[in-house]
């Protein structure tokens, strides 16, 4: 979802998700302020947490100016029917993505991608994401990703988000689904 946000999915997510995510909040980067603490955790074995890691597809070209999914997008997410995060998005024709949600940038509300096309008008998106308490702890990473089709004329997209989240240890902690629909943002 830092995810799905980053998709990220902090205080209003937890609200949204009935306590999936108590006592946790999410951030894509570490706020300076956590970076000059003493760490009460071990820094997560990532090479554990299953889908950090795979070898990297080229990118399908889809026009002169590259893949269709390129460029900036609003997009909204949903867990039950029930909004809990929007975000500006933006996809770069070299598979790489930055997402800056709706939180506070206190707890890290801009994150990073990647992105694949899987097929016509189809494309996966993966954030990992950092995972603190509300101390500011690192308690773990979420793996946030977004399988979405794109509309015909290009405008708009909607698919679905899963969050996966991982102890240190690369154990698994919860498991959220949901929704997200996105619309381009132009000059116009």
């Amino acid at each position: 979802m830092n995810g799905v946000k980053c998709v990220l999915f902090t205080m209003t997510a937890t609200m949204a998700f009935s306590g999936v995510f108590a006592g946790h909040s999410v951030a894509c980067p570490v706020p300076t302020s956590l970076n000059l603490r003493a760490r009460s955790a071990p820094v997560p074995a990532t090479a554990s947490i299953p889908g950090l890691a795979r070898s990297v597809r080229p990118i399908v070209q889809t026009s002169n100016s590259g893949p269709a999914i390129t460029g900036l997008w609003k997009a909204d997410f949903f867990s039950g029917g029930a909004p809990f995060d929007s975000a500006f998005d933006i996809w770069h024709s070299d598979g790489t993505e930055v997402m800056n949600d709706i939180d506070a940038p206190s707890v890290g509300n801009v994150c990073l991608g990647v992105w694949e096309q899987v097929s016509d008008g189809v494309y996966k998106l993966k954030h990992p994401t950092w995972l603190f308490d509300l101390s500011g702890n690192l308690v773990g990473v979420g793996v946030i990703r977004e399988q979405i089709q794109l509309a015909t004329d290009h405008n708009s997209y909607q698919g679905k988000v899963t969050f996966d989240c991982y102890d240190n240890t690369g154990t698994q902690t919860c498991h959220v689904d949901g929704s997200v629909k996105a619309v381009r943002i132009t000059v116009d």
